[in-house]
Parts: structure tokens; C-alpha cells; sequence
């Protein structure tokens, strides 16, 4: 009920001060579990993707926000959970297994970070090697102009922002190890992004 509440809340909110542009929702399945893997340069990137879909989501955030008590509160109810960034994260991995599991979707950021100028970056394996375990679907996000919006280091401004869904990838099938599947990932994730936004990906 709660995080309803708050995602009607966003959802009215991202559509009156961005302007918010969705595409490729038929992408996304219907039902059954998933992994959403997307770009990520702004904390509002979370935000945007999740009013942007129908369906609840669960999402991993960084370890530090759960040090601070309100959050520490407010995030479980907004099913997120912790993850210590930079180190396998035992707890986590089995926390995203049972959320698979459970037949419910789940988003990552591969970069496992904000980028400071917002192009896509090399990701870490974590997302990849997910979806080779369990074999759900990767659907590919692009979100553009949240950077723009709230940057890292920056001010807020106003801007449009837009999030682009792309075809599901079957990694199972196409990649037998981690590190040729995240190279798949972001590829896929680079296509829905604008050329000076992926250039740290491109030859």
C-alpha cells in the first residue's frame, strides 16, 4: 500500500516537472520475473524507471543510505534493499535470487554507480552473472535527461526526461559466461542512449 502511495506520488509529479516520455513498454513482460538493467547518472533515474512501469519493482541501493535512520525506515517499504557496493555482497545475491524466485521484477544499475558526466560505463559482472543463474529475462533501459535534471555534484533544473525500454535479451541462451554477457547488456543498453551519452562504450 505504501509504495503505491508513493509511486502515484511520483508518478504525477515526474510527468508535471519533467514532462516524462515512456517508450517500448510492450517490451516488458506481462508477468513472470524479470531483470531491468539500466544507465544510471542521477538518483532520480530509480524514480523515473519505476513510475514508468506498471508493475511494482524491487531495486538494490547502496549499503550508505541504510545508515541513515528515516531511509534506513522508508526504504524496505519502498522494496529496496542493501548492497554493499564494490565486494560480493553474499546477503544481497540471495535476496535478489528470492525476489527472482518469487516471480517479481528487479532493477540494476550495472555501473554500480552514478556517472559524473552521465555516459555509460563499464558495468560490473553482478547484473550478468544474475541472469545466467537464473535465466529470467534482461530487459534493457535507457533513461535520458535525468542527468540533466539532478547531475552528480550539480544543481536541480528542470528538464524533459525520458525513459526507453528495449527488447528483452535472453543472455542464457546467447552467453555462456558473465563477462561476454555484460558486454551484451550494455550494448543493448548503449542503443537506447543518444551517441554522446554511450561514447565511452563505442570504439
Amino acid at each position: 500500500m505504501f509504495y503505491r502511495v508513493i509511486w502515484l506520488l511520483a508518478f504525477l509529479l515526474c510527468n508535471l516537472l519533467f514532462r516524462l516520455q515512456v517508450r517500448g513498454r510492450e517490451h516488458l513482460p506481462r508477468q513472470g520475473p524479470f531483470l531491468l538493467v539500466a544507465n544510471h547518472s542521477s538518483y532520480l533515474d530509480p524514480i523515473v524507471i519505476a513510475v514508468s512501469l506498471w508493475r511494482p519493482i524491487n531495486f538494490l541501493g547502496h549499503d550508505g543510505l541504510f545508515r541513515i535512520p528515516v531511509l534506513r525506515t522508508i526504504l524496505p517499504w519502498l522494496h529496496t534493499m542493501p548492497v554493499r557496493r564494490g565486494e560480493g555482497d553474499v546477503g544481497a545475491i540471495r535476496r535478489s535470487l528470492h525476489i527472482l524466485r518469487r516471480g517479481e521484477p528487479l532493477l540494476i544499475f550495472p555501473e554500480g554507480t552514478r556517472s559524473p558526466d552521465g555516459r555509460l560505463r563499464p558495468a560490473r559482472p553482478g547484473a550478468a552473472a544474475l541472469a545466467l543463474r537464473t535465466g529470467v529475462p534482461v530487459v534493457p533501459v535507457g533513461v535520458v535527461g535525468a542527468g540533466r535534471v539532478l547531475p552528480v555534484g550539480g544543481p536541480f533544473r528542470l528538464a524533459k526526461i525520458q525513459v526507453r525500454f528495449g527488447p528483452a535479451l535472453d543472455l542464457k541462451t546467447s552467453a555462456a559466461e558473465p563477462s561476454t554477457a555484460t558486454l551484451q547488456m550494455m550494448a543493448a543498453i548503449s542503443q537506447l542512449l543518444p551517441s554522446e551519452l554511450r561514447s565511452l562504450l563505442d570504439p
